[in-house]
């Protein structure tokens, strides 16, 4: 979502990106981002997962935090030599009563159980397996996250020459930090 950076984009600007180049066609996403608004990042994996083409994502410097769980959306998620994955507990922040503080730990344990269950679905863990990962701010390298299930093969030099043409997204992010957004009121 747009916070701080001209370079951001949100779930809107993804679902343009996929009408125009149509359903049921292939797809391939780039990834580079250090994350966002988890909701944001909840959101546009939705509308990945929607589209009815094969989506491949290549993660190529970094996905972590929200887009971590964009790359979750990929039929297919390839980890280029150098890059990394993160996944984390969300975080968000309040300033206010006991009570506006406890709706927020609240709505972070709901986020929180929410995104285990993408990374579950996707990597064939166990929602609880997954939620520890978050718990433990799991860094991966591209073999890591290959042996966990976050991935399903590194690019190596020579399968990125022999890999063909065809419609790109990139997502190419400046971090936006991990807020929910808005704290409750």
């Amino acid at each position: 979502g747009d916070l701080y950076w001209d370079d951001s984009f949100d779930a809107a600007d993804v679902i343009l990106a996929l009408a125009q180049v149509g359903r049921g066609q292939d797809v391939t996403v780039r990834l580079n981002s250090g994350g966002g608004i988890a909701t944001e990042g909840a959101a546009i994996h939705a509308a990945l997962t929607a589209h009815s083409g094969r989506k491949t994502i290549i993660v190529e410097g970094i996905a972590a935090s929200a887009a971590s769980v964009i790359a979750m959306a990929g039929d297919e998620i390839v980890m280029a030599m150098g890059a990394i994955m993160m996944i984390h507990d969300p975080s968000g922040f309040t300033f206010g009563t006991v009570a506006e503080h406890e709706l927020q730990i609240k709505a972070l344990n709901a986020l929180g159980t929410a995104m285990a269950g993408i990374y579950a679905d996707r990597s064939g863990r166990t929602v609880d397996e997954a939620r520890a990962d978050m718990r433990g701010e799991l860094w991966m390298s591209p073999d890591e996250a290959v042996a966990a299930g976050y991935a399903d093969r590194v690019l190596t030099r020579a399968a990125a020459a022999a890999a063909p043409e065809g419609a790109t997204i990139e997502i190419d992010a400046h971090d936006e930090g991990d807020e929910m957004g808005p704290e409750p009121t």
